[in-house]
């Protein structure tokens, strides 16, 4: 599928992920930004009738792409991007983690 991805700025520190085909918006993921260290996904969202056709995917390997070239961090609070994450262990590079503190 010959996709178009957009980011498009909301607030100062959120943004949308705009997917588009023929000037179409087929889906979107919401993006927060932590500073200059990282990106939370927040919501992936994909119109029903676009389903099935690897809009979601496209977006999650843009914004995995985008973490390593500018070296981010990405906190997957949306269930599918940690799906994706958890299917795609060679993405683990870039997927935020932490340690409980002991004491």
């Amino acid at each position: 599928m010959d996709l178009t991805l957009t980011l498009v700025p909301t607030t100062k520190n959120h943004a949308r992920l705009v997917a588009r085909k023929d000037g179409v918006e087929l889906g979107y993921m919401t993006i927060i930004y932590v500073d200059d260290e990282g990106l939370i996904v927040e919501h992936t969202l994909v119109h029903e009738e676009n389903r099935v056709r690897g809009v979601a995917r496209a977006m999650f390997d843009h914004v995995v792409g985008w973490a390593r070239r500018d070296r981010l961090y990405v906190v997957p609070l949306c269930p599918f991007v940690l799906s994706r994450f958890e299917k795609q262990p060679d993405t683990s590079d870039v997927r935020a983690t932490c340690t409980l503190r002991q004491g």
